[in-house]
């Protein structure tokens, strides 16, 4: 819904999802929702609040995800690392977001995925106007590695 536009929406969704969480009993979740439990949700917090433009919240958000121990899936990690990157870029954490997004190319360099070289190839073109010449290069370096 967040990539949709429908920021409300998907707050409401997280919401549930987190009161869900939060309860010692009750209802019993989906198995899949055990699995991923407060990492994944996590993650999908920090990006819903990318989409919605809310910058400096997801930057915190999304620091938490990447922090997290239980956050072991490489596919997951490139995401998470390119929304961190995404949202430090529009902060104007320059260095930051490059060290992010550097993180998330080598991972995506070991094993392709392509959701998440789409997500790569969209920051860059963001980064386009603020990032010097030279990290740009380095970005490049990078997709050209993952592309071949």
């Amino acid at each position: 819904r967040a990539d949709r536009g429908d920021h409300a929406a998907a707050r409401e969704v997280i919401d549930r999802a987190q009161t869900v969480l939060d309860q010692p009993g009750g209802r019993p979740a989906l198995t899949s929702f055990h699995y991923y439990g407060t990492a994944q949700l996590t993650a999908a917090t920090g990006h819903v609040l990318l989409r919605a433009g809310d910058h400096s919240h997801a930057c915190e958000v999304l620091a938490a995800a990447v922090g997290d121990p239980c956050l072991t899936g490489r596919r997951q990690r490139v995401l998470i690392l390119v929304d961190f990157a995404t949202a430090e870029l529009q902060c104007g954490n320059l260095a930051a977001a490059c060290s992010h997004v550097t993180q998330a190319a080598e991972l995506l360099h070991r094993a392709a995925y392509a959701v998440g070289i789409a997500r790569l190839r969209a920051f860059r073109t963001a980064a386009q106007k603020p990032l010097t010449t030279a990290a740009l290069r380095a970005l490049d370096d990078h997709l050209a590695r993952i592309a071949a």
